[in-house]
């Protein structure tokens, strides 16, 4: 939701860090990711692990704001 809402493709944010299908897998749940590569992920679409922790602390991604 986050990605998509800030306007970027799973090819963009996925490049170089993990393939689009991991990407895919793992934003529906299907799979885990390693700490390193999920910071990766949200250093690229310019979000911080503090900003996705404390939106999934209160259960609500809606409270994270959106640049």
């Amino acid at each position: 939701m986050l990605r998509k809402s800030k306007g970027f493709t799973m090819k963009e944010v996925a490049g170089g860090i993990v393939s689009t299908h991991f990407l895919s897998d793992f934003e529906r749940g299907k799979s885990d990711i390693s700490l390193a590569n999920f910071i990766k992920l949200l250093s690229r679409i310019n979000l911080s692990f503090e900003e996705i922790s404390h939106a999934h602390e209160s259960d609500s991604f809606a409270e994270v704001e959106i640049f």
